[in-house]
């Protein structure tokens, strides 16, 4: 992921690939060709689609995140909730977490819950995820931080034992050292 740190709107192309399949038959045309601006490969689920490259003047972003709330919408509406779940935030990019912060916004009357990860230490002090989301540029979105302090050794053996079921103690020392707690 570190290495696609830098890719534009990776973080929600990812997600798009999973999420399409649930709504494909409620996708109308011009939403399809919006996604496909940054998920290529819906061009194979879509072949009577034409992905029309969009135009100077026209706002790639604000398409794309109407495309996405148009998904994200779908899902949450004919079920009884729907959590997105993003890990290792500090390796998102900036056009991922407008998309991002922009679905929250436009769906906050909606049974969504984001859990997103971030290693705070690996965010720069100056960094917009170190306030995100409730301090974004474009605008707040709802939300709650909770910050988590690393495992400690005693409590990741612990955790280690409930799942392996034996003393796995190397295994919770590699653990504790790979994942800084």
């Amino acid at each position: 992921y570190a290495m696609e740190a830098g890719t534009p709107y990776q973080l929600i192309a990812d997600l798009m690939r999973v999420a399409v399949e649930r709504v494909r038959a409620q996708l109308d045309t011009a939403t399809c060709a919006d996604l496909m601006q940054i998920v290529p490969s819906l061009r194979e689920d879509f072949p009577d689609v034409l992905a029309e490259p969009i135009g100077a003047g026209v706002d790639i972003s604000l398409r794309v995140q109407e495309a996405v709330t148009t998904v994200i919408r779908l899902i949450a509406e004919r079920s009884d909730g729907l959590w997105i779940i993003a890990e290792d935030l500090h390796w998102a990019d900036p056009a991922s977490l407008a998309v991002l912060n922009y679905v929250m916004r436009r769906c906050n009357d909606l049974p969504l819950l984001v859990l997103a990860t971030l290693r705070d230490e690996e965010v720069s002090f100056d960094s917009p995820l170190m306030d995100w989301p409730t301090a974004s540029v474009q605008a707040p979105a709802p939300g709650t931080m909770i910050e988590l302090p690393p495992l400690q050794s005693d409590q990741l053996a612990d955790l280690v034992l409930q799942v392996v079921g034996q003393d796995s103690t190397p295994l919770a020392m590699l653990l504790g050292h790979e994942a800084a707690g």
